[in-house]
């Protein structure tokens, strides 16, 4: 059965809301672009590690985001990583492969 563009939607709203809530974070000392590198491969795999994120249930969250996109899964690519004296930010590139048409 087809699922109606609007699951779709709401999906990817809650996905957008529940991203801008995780907070990946990484040792002290490490590069960031290794924090980076292993939040984009974490939200692509769809197991996000406890240790990556500070408070919450991140991963209880990000199931329930994507929940509506089953089975597809999406592709996540560290864009650019800025750093600002003791933050960094990075962008990531998202894109999901849903029902043969490719979403970023």
């Amino acid at each position: 059965m087809r699922r109606p563009a609007r699951s779709f939607s709401a999906a990817t709203a809650a996905l957008v809301a529940t991203a801008g809530l995780l907070s990946g974070c990484s040792g002290q000392g490490d590069p960031p672009e290794d924090a980076a590198d292993e939040l984009a491969a974490a939200l692509a795999s769809g197991t996000l590690p406890s240790g990556l994120f500070v408070g919450g249930a991140a991963q209880e969250e990000y199931d329930a985001a994507v929940e509506g996109l089953d089975p597809a899964r999406p592709t996540v690519e560290v864009a650019e990583v800025r750093e600002d004296d003791d933050t960094a930010v990075a962008t990531l590139d998202w894109a999901w492969d849903v029902e043969g048409h490719r979403w970023s």
